[in-house]
């Protein structure tokens, strides 16, 4: 899996299917979805991609004070592979703050 930090190292593609979130534990849940975005994928023949932060945006909000996270990034990582997804963003705290909500899939 090619993993990439900041929206700045993020390659720009022509054809994706991407899917956003925390993704802490990478439950059942998640791994339906994860299985739906690599299926498609295939099936388009393009890259399976997801986009998570760090830190968690609970944590920026100011909500994140009693906030236990279940795994660590490099955890969250291995996991994410183990489910098909070729390509991991790490997007940042500041990132994410920067840019409005009408734009923030556009630039991706």
């Amino acid at each position: 899996m090619k993993v990439y930090y900041g929206f700045d190292n993020l390659p720009k593609f022509s054809q994706a299917v991407a899917t956003m979130g925390s993704y802490d534990g990478v439950h059942s849940g998640h791994r339906e979805l994860l299985q739906q975005v690599v299926a498609l994928a295939k099936r388009e023949n393009t890259q399976s991609v997801v986009l998570t932060f760090d830190p968690h945006p609970r944590y920026v909000l100011g909500s994140g004070a009693n906030l236990q996270l279940l795994n660590t990034l490099e955890e969250k990582i291995y996991l994410l592979e183990r489910q098909g997804i070729e390509t991991t963003n790490r997007v940042y705290r500041g990132e994410y703050l920067a840019v409005r909500h009408q734009h923030f899939g556009r630039g991706i």
